[in-house]
Parts: C-alpha cells; structure tokens; sequence
C-alpha cells in the first residue's frame, strides 16, 4: 500500500464524521478516513463491501485500502445518483413513492445470506455493554436480545435514506461499516428507529415542526408498510427488538435522538422490585 500525494485526488463530494470522499479519476472514489480511524476497521469495512458487492447487492465494488497524505482510504467504484435523503427534501410529493422503494430495496437485501460477515448478536451486545445506562437497563437489553432467534440474513446494520443513492429508478447502497449476519427484523426495527426519531431543525417555526413530523410519519407508514408486506413482519414480531435496538443506539453515541430513546426504554423497562 504505497502513501500518494493529497493532490492525486479529486474534488471533494460528501464528507462525514468519520471520512471524506473525493473524486478519483472518472470511475472512482476516494473514502478518506479520519487519522484517528483504526486501520483494522477499515480494512475490514473495505472486505465486507467487496464480500456484499459480489454476492449481488447494488453496491459498488472496491478496488483495495490505500494510503494518501498518511490517511487511509477505500477506493470504490462511482455509483449514480444523490442521496434518497435529499431528494425528499426537495420533492416531498414523492415521500410515499421513495418509503416504498426503500422497503423494496431493504427486503431484496435481506433475501440474501452472505458468509464470513460479523454476528448481528456479537455486535449488538458491544453497543449495549458500552451504553451509557444503569446496569439494569443494560442487562434486560442483553437479555431481551438472547431470548431472539438470531438468524442468517444479510443485514446492512445502518439501513437509512442517506446511505441510499437514487438515481430515477435506480438505486444503490453505500456504507456497509455496520454490516452483519443476523436476524433481518432486527435490521428493520433498527430502520425503523432512525425513521421515527431524531431532532428536529433547530429554530424552526411551529408550522415547519408539524410539516416535518408529518412528512417523517408518512414516509415511515410507506416504508414499513411494504416492508412487512414484502417480509410478512408483523408487530408482534418488531415490538420484542425495540428494547435492544434502542440501549444499542445509545451505546453507539447517538447524542441527538438520546431523550427519545430514553423514554422507549424506560417504556419497555419494569422499575418495580419483581416484575
């Protein structure tokens, strides 16, 4: 893995909390991690992509872990389109048309099975051990998650509009860091929680707040619909994940949706000696 020069790459195109991704040359990009990223992590995120990109998913491929300006990077290959996530933001008369795409494209991710991915079950007990809650809170979590059928299924982990590129009809997968083999119900209700949490714009007038929480209700009705359609999940099914999905969110420092997770739990979590 040679180190290349910071000036071999390309325009900058999308940043987050843990990477930047540039252009590099006309079929490709550059994910540039954070200096602090752990190398281990990142050749094993550049591993599982090539491993679901191979089994079939509309994913891009890899092309290997390198190093520019003493950073290490993924290359990949160049998908079409922007993320779901924006363009609801700018056609919301297409809130029903996308949830149902997004189910559609969850459900064909979960009809597959992709060998040597990390447990589902093994990755959730990490985040909740390290929640920040009250041991009690912690060990029903665990237990609750012991009592579930663990499954098979491929499952992307952080399954959501923004790791989505739409592109007319057409759509791709990005960001298989939290990937793993489990239970595909598991997946969905942590899809789920991202849909029906997080905070609102900041200043935002009263009128905005209603429209956002419509929009999010509406988009959520869409996608969960047709998911448990396509999957045949019911809430009978759903209801016993939402405890472990929601202490392994905190555990995964999701400041934002804190207060709201919070009151899932303590909704799901008996106080009182013997219960």
């Amino acid at each position: 893995m040679g180190d290349l020069q910071l000036s071999e790459k390309g325009q900058l195109i999308g940043k987050g909390r843990l990477a930047e991704v540039f252009e590099w040359g006309d079929t490709q990009v550059l994910k540039l991690f954070t200096a602090e990223r752990d190398p281990a992590a990142i050749a094993a995120e550049a591993r599982v992509s090539q491993l679901v990109h191979e089994a079939g998913v509309p994913t891009p491929g890899t092309g290997g872990v390198i190093e520019v300006g003493g950073r290490r990077g993924i290359i990949y290959d160049r998908a079409v389109g922007s993320p779901m996530v924006g363009q609801l933001t700018a056609k919301p008369w297409k809130l029903l048309s996308f949830g149902r795409m997004l189910a559609q494209l969850h459900a064909s991710v979960h009809e597959r099975d992709v060998d040597r991915l990390p447990s589902q079950r093994e990755q959730l007990e990490h985040y909740i051990v390290s929640a920040d809650l009250p041991t009690v809170y912690r060990d029903r979590a665990l237990q609750r998650l012991r009592e579930l059928p663990q499954g098979t299924a491929l499952c992307h982990g952080d399954f959501h509009p923004d790791n989505v590129l739409v592109d007319g009809s057409t759509a791709t997968i990005i960001d298989w860091t939290t990937a793993c083999s489990g239970n595909p119900v598991g997946d969905f209700a942590r899809t789920s929680l991202i849909l029906q949490l997080g905070a609102l714009p900041a200043g935002a007038s009263p009128w905005t707040r209603i429209a956002v929480r419509s929009g999010r209700a509406l988009f959520y009705w869409s996608y969960s619909q047709r998911y448990r359609r396509l999957r045949r999940v019911s809430q009978r099914d759903l209801r016993p994940w939402i405890l472990p999905i929601a202490v392994a969110r905190l555990g995964q420092d999701v400041t934002a949706e804190r207060d709201q997770l919070l009151t899932l739990i303590g909704q799901d979590t008996p106080t009182r000696r013997g219960t």
